[in-house]
């Protein structure tokens, strides 16, 4: 599989300005929503998912690089996005 089999080129945010990790995964969430790759009355339910799962553990693999991930009944196929955030949020990794 390539990243391009489910990365949604709509969702991706060049210019992510955000301060915080839960605002980070919201804006990433929101983009998949906007771009119609998940429901837009799930985004809330998918947040808090990827958000407990951040609680197990840090998503951040170092290097500025981090993978918020979950699953959701909602979504029944891999989907993702991608952001790039100039000033950098910490995922405590």
């Amino acid at each position: 599989m390539k990243l391009t089999d489910f990365v949604i080129p709509e969702a991706i945010i060049t210019d992510l300005k955000v301060t915080t990790k839960e605002e980070a995964i919201r804006s990433l969430v929101g983009s998949l929503g906007a771009s119609g790759s998940i429901s837009q009355t799930d985004l809330d339910g998918i947040v808090a998912a990827i958000l407990k799962r951040e609680e197990l553990g840090s998503t951040g693999i170092g290097k500025g690089v981090a993978v918020p991930h979950t699953k959701h009944p909602s979504v029944d196929r891999l989907v993702a996005t991608v952001a790039l955030c100039k000033e950098g949020v910490d995922f405590a990794s």
